[in-house]
């Protein structure tokens, strides 16, 4: 808002009753080109979709010629489904067909190729963020803007990667697969992943000298632990200050979730009561037991 009220950007979209939206294009010519571009600005997802919800978001057509533009909508909200409660995302169904491109922001992986919508005859694009904001999966796709060209009623999208950005990879390891390791050896092993994938950063982002405070790299190593003892993070980090970004925060850890039968008791339990039925004082009672052993 402070932005656009210094002229600074020209904002567009801001819906003044989340109630009753109604959206009206900026329409804009250049030659026999026609352009209807359409905005809404960031509302509370669960709020935003009950209105979609009601029927109370309405889009304002052109009055005259309104089948010769091309349509472009550009939002801001929550696109995939982040818990079971569904409403805290907008569903592509929810917007209508005459649309012909949406450009969807706030998520933050990269797909800026156009796909098509499920349902519908619009194409999607979802630029993402441009730099690495967490360190999830999503953001390890190299990241990109793009440049619309618009005649008629086609369109070309052209992505230019972005070079300044630092990079990001992501590794999944499981210790329980690896032949010949104990608990002694996982901080080695560990080190020499880290060092795997810190070459393969310098091959695919050209990076032929030291690593700088610009091009220090991003490193998340998924850990399952499973059977073996979990490692100070910052232990093995202290081996990669001035080579990795996030040196105290390269590693997470976790367990393989136990299977449990019907009655919702674990194998491992399942494993502990028939090792006990094995045993011929399984049902005595303890003191039964006391007394036999002090004969």
């Amino acid at each position: 808002d402070l932005l656009g009220c210094c002229n600074f950007v020209n904002y567009f979209g801001k819906a003044t009753n989340i109630n009753d939206i109604k959206l009206f294009p900026i329409l804009m010519q250049k030659g026999t080109s026609k352009l209807a571009l359409y905005g809404l600005g960031s509302i509370r997802d669960e709020r935003l979709h009950r209105t979609f919800q009601s029927k109370k978001v309405q889009w304002v057509r052109p009055a005259e010629d309104k089948e010769d533009y091309f349509n472009l909508f550009v939002l801001h909200q929550n696109r995939l489904r982040r818990s079971q409660y569904y409403k805290n995302a907008i569903s592509e169904a929810m917007l209508p067909g005459f649309l012909d491109m949406v450009v969807w922001g706030h998520e933050h992986e990269c797909l800026i190729e156009p796909e098509e919508s499920l349902g519908k005859n619009y194409f999607v694009s979802q630029p993402g963020s441009s730099i690495a904001t967490s360190l999830s999966q999503g953001e390890t796709r190299p990241k990109h803007v793009g440049i619309l060209e618009i005649k008629g009623d086609q369109y070309r999208l052209t992505k230019v990667r972005l070079k300044t950005v630092r990079p990001f990879m992501m590794r999944d390891v499981i210790l329980g697969e690896v032949e010949d390791l104990d608990d002694s050896g996982v901080l080695k092993y560990l080190e020499v992943i880290v060092e795997e994938m810190l070459e393969n950063i310098r091959n695919d982002y050209g990076i032929e000298t030291a690593f700088t405070k610009e091009t220090m790299p991003l490193i998340r190593i998924r850990v399952d632990h499973t059977g073996f003892k979990k490692i100070s993070p910052s232990k093995l980090g202290q081996n990669f200050v001035g080579k990795v970004a996030n040196h105290d925060d390269i590693v997470s850890f976790h367990r393989k979730a136990q299977k449990k039968d019907s009655d919702g008791k674990s194998l491992a339990q399942i494993e502990i009561d028939n090792l006990l039925a094995s045993r011929d004082d399984y049902k005595t009672p303890i003191h039964g037991r006391v007394t036999k052993h002090l004969k």
